[in-house]
């Protein structure tokens, strides 16, 4: 199962997350390993070994950096980078302490085919294996070239890293076409807890917690948000003579409707029943006026088994450090005097919930 584009950045992080405290212990052990390897060095060819110390230091400092920095709390934001780096790190430091004899070159070459395996196992991204890959055969086969290996000695290794490679790359498809396959799976649990089924609009939960950033993030840029609270007029006498499902229908094709007077940037959600809201940043008293007409109009020119459909809007405009709240709780009030004044029509909220919109602030639909 395949990704869409769009999704692929959250699938890539999502992945990431999952897999930061593997990497962390990978940074961790490589250089223990390292510093093990080196020691065992030093035992058998304590002369070389002595005379490499310089080397061994350079080679394992870089990783334990890396190590270190990967244990921050915001290490997750930069841990692709350090992967990367690392990977380059280990593979140099490992070269440049086996090029050192003949026999330490051709002992470590196994080792080397490990990384990819190793990489693909932590690692999502298949740049990162290639990167592996490609440092896995230049800077070992550097190390022969100057030792002037037999070439049998390549051949081997090269054979041994593309097995390597091969089998590396069969287990990531395999663990990736399962993780995919997972990650599309919540993606549709969540879109079905966030999205109404009949409507395809957002949940009253899901309204409420996408609004709420959008109203702070308003208010610190001074930004205008308006509030629409739509109702859907003699719902129940639809459903009681043309049945329920005809009245599905009429909620579909209402949304529908509503659905395209909305900007990439609005919210539209169905607050149960017939009831819907719309959020608009941006958009201020006179043009949500507008929009409100539109939806009027929109709503208007459709019928359900020959009935005429209408709808009554209350209109609302957020003040200085109004709640999300009180303003839908305006927006309804305003939505109950255009119901009081003969429905298919939408009606301004008052400044507080204490006094009742005016006549002049309600129009009849079809008016701009």
């Amino acid at each position: 199962m395949s990704v869409p584009r769009n999704l692929r950045d959250q699938y890539y992080h999502q992945q990431e997350q999952r897999l930061v405290a593997l990497a962390r212990l990978f940074f961790l052990l490589t250089p223990i390993v390292y510093l093990m390897f080196s020691f065992w060095d030093f035992i058998v060819q304590p002369d070389v070994a002595q005379r490499a110390l310089y080397t061994r230091l350079i080679g394992v400092v870089p990783m334990a950096i890396i190590a270190g920095l990967s244990q921050q709390k915001n290490a997750p934001g930069y841990l692709r980078e350090l992967t990367l780096i690392f990977i380059v790190c280990a593979i140099s430091a490992l070269a440049a302490v086996t090029s050192l004899s003949v026999g330490g070159i051709i002992w470590s070459l196994p080792v080397f085919t490990m990384f990819p395996i190793l990489v693909g196992a932590f690692s999502p991204r298949r740049w990162h294996l290639l990167v592996c890959v490609v440092s896995c055969l230049i800077i070992p086969l550097s190390g022969l070239f100057l030792r002037d290996v037999d070439r049998i000695v390549w051949i081997h290794y090269i054979l041994y890293l593309v097995i390597a490679t091969v089998f590396t790359l069969i287990l990531q498809f395999s663990a990736e076409k399962s993780r995919r396959a997972q990650f599309m799976l919540e993606i549709q649990l969540k879109q079905d807890a966030h999205t109404d089924t009949l409507t395809g609009m957002l949940t009253r939960r899901r309204f409420y917690e996408l609004a709420r950033p959008l109203l702070e993030k308003a208010a610190s840029r001074k930004v205008p948000v308006s509030i629409l609270f739509a109702d859907l007029d003699h719902f129940k006498l639809i459903n009681d003579r043309l049945g329920h499902e005809a009245g599905d229908l009429v909620l579909h094709d209402t949304a529908d409707a509503l659905r395209m007077m909305m900007g990439p940037e609005d919210l539209l959600g169905r607050f149960g029943g017939e009831e819907f809201v719309a959020l608009l940043p941006g958009v201020g008293a006179e043009d949500a006026k507008r929009v409100a007409a539109r939806m009027l109009v929109a709503v208007s020119g459709r019928q359900a088994l020959g009935t005429p459909l209408s709808i009554s809007i209350g209109v609302s405009t957020v003040g200085a450090g109004e709640s999300l709240k009180n303003v839908l709780s305006r927006a309804d009030a305003a939505l109950l005097e255009a119901k009081r004044l003969g429905r298919g029509r939408y009606s301004v909220a008052a400044p507080t919930l204490d006094t009742v919109p005016t006549l002049e602030s309600v129009a009849r639909f079809g008016t701009t």
